[in-house]
């Protein structure tokens, strides 16, 4: 492992450790590496079977902050919920709109502006 990626991952297992989320990672030689989420007293949140290191740090951070949303880890790993929040919107968009249609959303709604009309005055404001 490179510097980088060892430091992401000594950040990840700190943060959980932070959060109080518990995980177990198990090995034996060639049999693959077991890890969990969760513990034995108060049940396994998730468990997977790996060949190797490449995926269990995505894996960690997405299952951490799929069952644990409310945690300190899960708002601090959070930048990507916004992605696969408005990706639906986006797709929505796409499929059935032209491409100058915006979505507009604030805490009560949702707007749908289509654009069949503007007009800008930019070139007349003076800076």
């Amino acid at each position: 492992m490179n510097n980088k990626k060892e430091n992401k991952m000594k950040n990840l297992l700190k943060s959980l450790y932070e959060s109080e989320i518990n995980i177990l990672i198990d090995w034996m030689w060639d049999s693959g590496i077991q890890v969990k989420i969760g513990d034995r007293m108060n049940g396994y949140k998730s468990v997977k079977l790996f060949d190797s290191f490449d995926e269990i740090e995505s894996w960690i951070e997405k299952e951490a902050k799929k069952h644990y949303p409310d945690s300190t880890f899960a708002k601090t790993y959070r930048g990507d919920n916004f992605d696969s929040a408005v990706e639906p919107a986006i797709r929505y968009l796409l499929k059935n709109w032209h491409p100058h249609t915006k979505i507009y959303i604030d805490y009560e709604n949702a707007e749908l502006l289509t654009g069949e009309k503007t007009h800008n005055l930019k070139n007349e404001i003076p800076d």
